[in-house]
């Protein structure tokens, strides 16, 4: 038997439609904040300050360590050899202590040219401070001024050249204030019997010299006695040629006035003539 047919519509299913998707949000990224700019800048510039001091600091440090390594030059001592001076100057403003020795001994002989020089010290007393002790040379200075002129009334020296501790040179001043000079200076026979007490006692006379620009003159002598105090070459005259053994000199300078003698010098061998200015008498 056949079934009637169907009458009624077949409706096909559908699946109901979706409904419209809307598009995916953007994703957003975290962003930390930035610091302003102003900040950055300065800590930059703090930054380069200290680079640059530590810079300087090693620079520094270096140069110190290399000029600490510099070898330091060594003085070289100076030595100086005092001579004896054959015209009484102004004594200069170091005063030298006298330094203690057996030649500052007192002793009580004739103080003259060629003795020992601790006679001065037994007749005129202590020495004064401007006197100087060297090792080969001792100038002793006695009667000491007592006005402004700042020099000594006598003054006895050594020769460098001879050990011995003998007067190789006397210098007698006039005018320096003492009670034992004069106020102006002395007559020429004064001065010569004031200074020839301090000769060997068998001085004689030998020759004259007078100065040409009339300043004084000066009066050679021979001496035995001096001849074996002292070595022949002790003897010289200023350019340091040998003379007689025995020689010694002399010499008498006038004072302002011309007329007055200011002091004498008695010195071994011919110290005081060969010059340009004597003339032989």
């Amino acid at each position: 038997m056949q079934q009637p047919p169907n009458t009624y519509p077949q409706q096909q299913w559908q699946q109901p439609p979706m409904p419209p998707q809307q598009p995916p949000l953007p994703t957003q990224q975290y962003q930390p904040p930035v610091p302003p700019p102003e900040k950055k800048a300065r800590k930059r510039l703090w930054l380069i300050l200290a680079a640059l001091v530590l810079v300087l600091a090693v620079i520094i440090g270096v140069a110190s360590q290399v000029q600490s390594q510099k070898p330091t030059p060594a003085v070289q001592p100076t030595h100086i050899t005092q001579q004896p001076a054959l015209q009484p100057t102004s004594n200069p403003p170091s005063k030298p202590t006298l330094q203690p020795t057996k030649v500052l001994t007192a002793t009580h002989g004739t103080p003259h040219l060629g003795g020992a020089i601790s006679d001065f010290i037994g007749t005129y007393g202590k020495p004064d401070p401007h006197s100087s002790i060297q090792q080969g040379y001792i100038a002793l200075h006695f009667l000491p001024s007592t006005s402004q002129s700042n020099v000594d009334g006598l003054i006895v020296a050594t020769n460098p050249h001879n050990t011995a501790s003998l007067a190789a040179n006397i210098t007698v001043q006039a005018q320096n204030g003492n009670a034992q000079t004069a106020a102006i200076g002395w007559t020429v026979n004064d001065a010569k019997s004031r200074c020839m007490a301090f000769a060997p006692s068998d001085a004689h006379f030998v020759k004259e010299f007078v100065y040409a620009n009339t300043s004084g003159f000066d009066m050679v002598y021979s001496s035995a006695q001096l001849a074996k105090d002292f070595p022949a070459s002790a003897f010289t005259d200023n350019q340091q040629k040998q003379v007689p053994a025995g020689t010694f000199d002399v010499q008498y300078l006038y004072a302002i006035d011309g007329q007055h003698i200011s002091f004498c010098d008695l010195i071994i061998g011919e110290q005081q003539t060969t010059n340009i200015y004597a003339r032989n008498q």
